[in-house]
């Protein structure tokens, strides 16, 4: 009897070997991460008291944005700066009850491509107290050009900050 079951769990366990592969062989586009908007927190950390810091590595591909919301009191200051480490073109915005800051694709016509730049804002009650900070890939969707963008951000200590979770990568 022990023998006749063992042999069915063998038999059954190789059976669903196939299905597996098939199964896999058709998500496998579905689940592929390297199209999808994705970051990774590099470092968190209170440099003082009454600052924190974070710094984080965004991958977009063609045409895939990603935000940051930002938490703050009126008369709170937050400062920054991002760069590309590839690519070649990345749009931002900061963004309250309306737009405050906007850098990249086609902000400066002195200047074709944004990899780099900085940022800082006073939080203030006409604009409220969350702030979407927005990264876009500017390339058409048709083009295939993923960008990596690397930002640090600095902000008071009683802020917080909130990442996207379908967005995060391990």
């Amino acid at each position: 009897m022990l023998r006749i079951i063992i042999t069915a769990v063998i038999v059954l366990s190789l059976l669903s070997l196939p299905g597996c592969a098939e199964l896999s062989g058709l998500t496998q586009n579905l689940t592929d991460d390297s199209s999808q908007p994705g970051f990774e927190i590099i470092k968190e950390a209170q440099i003082t008291p009454k600052w924190e810091m974070n710094q984080i590595r965004i991958v977009l591909g063609a045409g895939d944005e990603l935000s940051l919301l930002l938490q703050i009191d009126d008369g709170d200051r937050v400062d920054g700066y991002f760069y590309l480490e590839k690519g070649d073109d990345v749009s931002f915005e900061i963004k309250g009850t309306s737009l405050i800051y906007q850098s990249g694709a086609g902000t400066n016509p002195d200047e074709e491509e944004t990899g780099s730049d900085r940022f800082s804002f006073i939080g203030t009650q006409p604009q409220g107290n969350t702030y979407t900070m927005t990264f876009r890939n500017p390339a058409a969707e048709t083009e295939q050009t993923e960008i990596t963008v690397f930002v640090e951000i600095i902000f008071p200590a009683t802020g917080e900050m909130f990442f996207p979770v379908e967005a995060w990568k391990s």
